[in-house]
């Protein structure tokens, strides 16, 4: 039977020195000095949740390891390979391989100074000598909220005092892994100031373990918890060596949505006398969790996310009754919505589409300025027929603009919908296929969108002249719309030298532009071509083929940029980067 001496704080005094942390410290330490993973635990630890108890040996403990590495010509050798390669190169590994593997080769060398052994054995006076640990990195670079490190460092489960040095060896081993390096470089983090610390856990000899998310990290729903979960440790759910149990709950009512129960043939196990075995399951159909414990690890998810402030990804275990919780990270792959965005809890989703990433390709906010004039450009051209706000059809918020699906389906219904949607390209039309939009359609219509029909068709009507001149002379429609749009650019610069207030300037611009409507429709001719040419090849599977063709047109700046980049890359300086 696993238990632990509690003495309320530092473990026996001795871990006042500044280079171990108690899980129960009262003081919390920098995160430089400990890494996320060990900061989290050691809030969670202070909020009351159920954390088996453990310390966090900081980054200062190995220093004499770092600087082991770092005098070393092996650690001078690597950094002059990195900077003779750009980031995006680090993913091929054949320049990287062989210098981390000579490096972790050195790290064999290493081993407790008597100072460090003195300070480990210090921190481990509250632990029975028969407790099994789990050592686990806690780089201050990991468990970020852009940056997961997910797999990039070792674990060891089911550690003896007889092999804890050995596991903190092959934990710290791991910090020059060359996956490290990799996602280093991808994320434009510097190479030459490796940090890590280690986190030494009482070990759970868990039932029932897995992962749980705060919020439907495929959906972005925010009112929804995902678990996944198998028979014993959780090494198979985090590593993916198994398919798991999958449970969907609604959290504001607490109700199972989805259960998919998998086959979970094989389960790793701790060892009574240390280490972990892989085991074949005898019943592995049976449901991992039952609906009273799936409830309990969603209120254990959401309280985590309460107290941290932000959605996040927990690892817990079930052991003689008892719901633990390991770990708890952000989630990095969530999308935060403004808060003017998000709905009350239970009440319908809204569904959004970002319309320039969309459109324009890139996914950085304009400036909340700029965001605006783009948005009224937008509706000088439109018009009615595409009405802003959080009760149209478009929305500027932020910097971004977002059309507002929701508001479109109830305005126009899901046939039409899909039907505008269709324009988009391959993997948008795959996406709205793959969702059920009667859990996205508003009650009543928004106050902006009634008489939408009547007002858009008086607007298309008043443009009809325009349209049958576009479809007659389509040509000359290209060149009025042409010779429109380089008097507006032409113009731009006298307006600047004048000393009217930048808000007249802006309407006077916009005025200029809006004048521009009735030759736009010169653009119906190539709309009516592209329809028939949907119409010509609709039993002949190229929809997507007919997308790229509508893009890949004389004056598209994206496509340009396109073609740029394949000229660049042409280039011997740039393939040899």
């Amino acid at each position: 039977m696993q238990h632990l001496a509690q003495d309320g704080g530092r473990t026996s005094g001795a871990l006042g020195m500044t280079n171990c942390y108690s899980f129960r410290d009262a003081t919390r330490p920098p995160r430089s000095a400990v890494g996320g993973k060990a900061i989290a635990l050691i809030e969670a630890t202070s909020a009351g949740f159920a954390v088996p108890d453990g310390f966090v040996l900081g980054v200062g403990f190995f220093a004499p390891w770092l600087e082991t590495i770092q005098q070393s010509p092996l650690w001078s050798a690597l950094l002059a390979a990195a900077t003779e390669h750009s980031p995006g190169a680090a993913t091929n590994k054949t320049w990287l391989r062989p210098h981390c593997d000579a490096l972790q080769q050195l790290c064999g060398t290493l081993a407790l100074s008597l100072a460090q052994r003195d300070e480990l054995e210090r921190a481990l006076v509250p632990f029975d000598e028969e407790t099994l640990l789990a050592v686990r990195s806690s780089s201050p670079e990991e468990d970020l909220a852009t940056a997961s490190f997910a797999g990039g460092y070792e674990t060891t489960l089911g550690v003896t005092r007889t092999t804890l040095e050995a596991a903190l060896v092959r934990c710290f081993t791991s910090l020059l892994d060359e996956r490290v390096f990799t996602y280093k470089q991808q994320n434009q983090i510097p190479l030459d100031n490796p940090r890590i610390a280690v986190v030494v856990q009482q070990q759970i000899a868990s039932e029932v373990s897995g992962v749980a998310f705060s919020l439907n990290p495929q959906n972005n729903d925010y009112d929804e918890v995902v678990i996944n979960a198998n028979f014993g440790l959780g090494e198979t759910v985090v590593a993916g060596q198994v398919t798991p149990d999958t449970y969907v709950v609604d959290k504001i009512a607490a109700e199972i949505l989805d259960r998919q129960v998998a086959d979970k043939t094989t389960a790793v196990w701790l060892r009574p006398d240390g280490g972990t075995e892989l085991r074949p399951h005898a019943t592995p159909d049976v449901p991992a969790l039952t609906d009273a414990e799936v409830l309990q690890v969603t209120a254990l998810a959401e309280s985590v996310e309460r107290h941290f402030g932000h959605p996040v990804d927990i690892e817990w275990a079930w052991a003689d009754g008892k719901l633990y919780l390991l770990q708890a990270r952000p989630i990095t792959t969530w999308l935060p919505l403004f808060s003017e965005m998000r709905t009350a809890p239970s009440a319908p989703r809204h569904l959004y589409l970002d319309l320039i990433l969309l459109t324009q390709g890139f996914s950085e906010s304009l400036s909340v300025l700029g965001g605006e004039l783009w948005g009224r450009m937008l509706t000088a051209i439109k018009g009615p027929m595409m009405p802003a706000g959080p009760d149209g059809i478009v929305w500027n918020i932020h910097g971004r603009q977002y059309i507002h699906v929701s508001n479109m389906l109830k305005a126009f219904g899901p046939r039409l919908l899909l039907k505008q949607i269709g324009t988009y390209d391959a993997s948008v039309r795959a996406l709205f296929d793959s969702l059920d939009l009667a859990q996205f359609k508003p009650r009543q219509k928004p106050a902006a969108l009634r008489g939408y029909l009547p007002r858009s068709l008086k607007h298309l009507l008043g443009l009809a002249p325009s349209m049958l001149r576009s479809v007659l002379r389509g040509r000359r429609a290209i060149r009025d719309l042409e010779d429109g749009s380089a008097d507006i650019f032409d113009n731009c610069p006298a307006e600047l030298a004048t000393e009217h207030p930048f808000d007249e300037l802006v309407e006077r611009g916009l005025a200029r532009f809006a004048g521009l409507n009735t030759s736009m429709v010169a653009l119906v001719a190539a709309l009516l071509a592209r329809a028939r040419l949907y119409r010509m090849f609709k039993n002949h599977d190229v929809d997507d083929l007919l997308v790229q063709l509508g893009m890949d047109l004389p004056g598209n700046p994206t496509s340009a940029m396109g073609y740029a980049m394949c000229q660049l890359a042409a280039f011997p300086e740039v393939r040899q980067a």
